[in-house]
C-alpha cells in the first residue's frame, strides 16, 4: 500500500510539474505573440533569426509541451478568433488523470476545471504584479521616457493599467504615472487575494458534495 502510494504521489508530482510546464508555454506565448505584433522587441531580430533569451525558453518549453498540445489542438469548437482554450482543456485532462477512476464525479470534475483556471489566472496576475512593481521602480530611478525597460513593459501593462484609470481618475484628469502604477498594483493586489478566497470557497464547496 505504501508503495502505491509513492508511485501515486510521484505521479501527481510530475503531472503537476508537466501542468506547470503547459501554463509557462501558453503565458509565454502570448507576451511574445503581443511583442512581436507591437514592436516593442526591435533590435532582437537579426537576419530572421531570434536572438533573445525569450525566443530560447519558448523553443524549449514548446519541444515539452506542445506533442501534448498538439494532440488537443483537434477541439476546434474550442478555438474562437484569437482566443484558444484547447490547453484549458490539456489541463483538465491531466488533472483527472491522477483522479482515481471510481471517484470521479461531476463536482471533482468542476472542481479541476475551476483549478485549473485559477493555475493560469493565478500565474498572469502575479506575473503582472511583478511588471507593475518593476516599473514603479524603474520609474522612480530612471526619468527616462525612451528607457528600454518603459518602453517593454507599458505597452503590457496599458490594458490592466488603463482600465484603473477609468475606474478610479477618469475625472480628475491626468494622473502621474507612478502614482496610477501604484494604484493598479494596490488594487490588483486586493483583487488577486479576493479572488483567491472565492476560489478556495469554490472548490471546498465542490468537493464537499
Amino acid at each position: 500500500m505504501g508503495f502505491i502510494r509513492a508511485i501515486a504521489s510521484f505521479a501527481t508530482f510530475v503531472v503537476g510539474l508537466y501542468s506547470t510546464i503547459i501554463v509557462l508555454r501558453v503565458i509565454l506565448s502570448w507576451i511574445m505573440l503581443f511583442g512581436r505584433g507591437n514592436a516593442w522587441r526591435n533590435g532582437y531580430y537579426e537576419n530572421g533569426q531570434e536572438q533573445g533569451p525569450l525566443e530560447g525558453l519558448e523553443r524549449v518549453l514548446g519541444k515539452i509541451a506542445d506533442p501534448f498540445l498538439s494532440i488537443f489542438q483537434r477541439v476546434s469548437s474550442l478555438r474562437r478568433g484569437g482566443m484558444d482554450f484547447t490547453p484549458l482543456l490539456a489541463l483538465v485532462t491531466l488533472n483527472l488523470v491522477i483522479a482515481q477512476a471510481g471517484s470521479i464525479t461531476l463536482w471533482l470534475v468542476l472542481a479541476i476545471v475551476v483549478s485549473s483556471l485559477w493555475s493560469v489566472f493565478s500565474f498572469v496576475m502575479v506575473t503582472m504584479l511583478i511588471m507593475m512593481v518593476v516599473r514603479y521602480l524603474v520609474g522612480r530611478t530612471n526619468r527616462d521616457p525612451n528607457s528600454a525597460v518603459i518602453n517593454f513593459l507599458d505597452p503590457i501593462l496599458n490594458s490592466p493599467v488603463g482600465f484603473v484609470y477609468k475606474l478610479f481618475y477618469k475625472n480628475k484628469g491626468e494622473v502621474e504615472d507612478q502614482k496610477l502604477v501604484l494604484t493598479s498594483f494596490i488594487f490588483y493586489l486586493i483583487l488577486f487575494f479576493i479572488l483567491s478566497a472565492v476560489k478556495s470557497g469554490i472548490i471546498t464547496l465542490l468537493l464537499s458534495l
